[in-house]
């Protein structure tokens, strides 16, 4: 009896083992229903939880035409509503405080692994040199209190200042 008990055992274990090799990659459970990465939220509104078929991306190697080449997605000059926003990791980004009209920059943007978000509106600035940002993305906490978009329940929305000449990139 106890043998039988050990066998059924080992038999479960390889069968779970089986199903989570065989899981097709998708985003993980914790951004499928709450708190999700940056990518991982592009990932979900653009992919419903599923990326490009043979790695999970970052933000730097979502900023190539390799990676959206496939799905109709193309580098832009300048930024549009619905563009994908793929800020590099050395991008100097200004971040604006509304309530008391200042302008505060930092860099080492997503903490050095670069952010991706959406832009929900953006105007470019002669006299700063640069583009005004609305942009809805995840895992930011600048700005507004955060919502739930596409299973993320870490989302909100943020206006950012991007000097010209940063490693930032505009996808349509």
């Amino acid at each position: 009896m106890k043998r039988l008990i050990l066998i059924l055992i080992v038999c479960l274990g390889l069968a779970t083992t089986f199903l989570l090799v065989a899981k097709p990659i998708q985003a993980s459970d914790a951004e499928q229903s709450g708190s999700c990465q940056c990518v991982g939220y592009v990932v979900n509104r653009l992919f419903k939880g599923v990326p490009r078929p043979g790695y999970w991306p970052t933000a730097a190697s979502m900023a190539s035409a390799n990676y959206w080449g496939p799905v109709g997605r193309s580098r832009q000059i300048g930024a549009l509503p619905g563009d994908v926003i793929i800020i590099g990791p050395e991008v100097v980004v200004g971040v604006t405080d509304n309530k008391n009209n200042i302008l505060y920059t930092f860099s080492n943007a997503g903490d050095g692994a670069g952010h991706v978000g959406f832009i929900l509106n953006a105007n470019y600035s002669g006299q700063r040199l640069g583009w005004f940002i609305n942009m809805r993305s995840a895992n930011w906490y600048i700005g507004g209190s955060t919502f739930t978009d596409a299973n993320c329940n870490n989302v909100n929305d943020s206006t950012i200042f991007i000097p010209n000449g940063d490693a930032t990139s505009f996808w349509r």
